[in-house]
């Protein structure tokens, strides 16, 4: 008689269960590396996006200078009527909001950082003049959702100045009377 030849059928239930287990293992690494390529795809994407910003920004300070360098080049960005001191405010202001734009946008101001540079801002009266006149061309500007909710960070700064402005001109006329 024969043996029944338990042992060849035992390592190959062995030789299959190793199989196995590398077959495993090998799809659980070529899972890790596809999802660390998706997320080096990602970070180059968003370093790409800050990059073509940054670009933007930097040829903005740089029409902004020409425009403070050379004033008679902004008759045809502002007001005409305006001297060249409230230009340069308002080019001062137009520049310091797109740069809170730009650091909202990269994500490196957060809201309330936003609500309060732009609350400081709105404390003077010509930085309230200007964003009446401006925002048009902001809103205009605001493609995407990050940019629409700066714009609305910016806008419930705005009206929370004008009612404080308001608030301050009535308890002014109160004391007088």
């Amino acid at each position: 008689m024969k043996p029944l030849g338990i042992v060849p059928v035992l390592k190959e239930i062995i030789v299959d269960d190793v199989a196995l287990v590398i077959a495993i293992i090998s799809t659980a690494i070529s899972s890790v590396a596809v999802v660390g390529v998706a997320i080096g795809l990602v970070i180059q994407s968003r370093q790409l996006r800050i990059s073509s910003l940054q670009t933007y920004r930097s040829t903005h300070a740089d029409l902004v200078r020409m425009v403070l360098d050379y004033p008679d080049l902004a008759d045809a960005l502002v007001d005409a009527s305006l001297d060249q001191q409230a230009i340069r405010k308002r080019l001062h202001l137009n520049w310091t909001m797109m740069h809170l734009r730009f650091g909202y946008l990269i994500g490196e101001l957060p809201e309330t950082a936003i609500r309060t540079q732009v609350s400081i801002l709105f404390a003077q009266n010509v930085a309230v003049e200007w964003w009446a006149a401006a925002r048009g061309l902001y809103e205009r500007e605001a493609r995407n959702r990050r940019q629409r909710r700066f714009l609305e960070l910016v806008d419930s700064t705005y009206e929370a100045a004008i009612t404080r402005a308001r608030s301050a001109s009535a308890e002014h006329a109160e004391q007088k009377t």
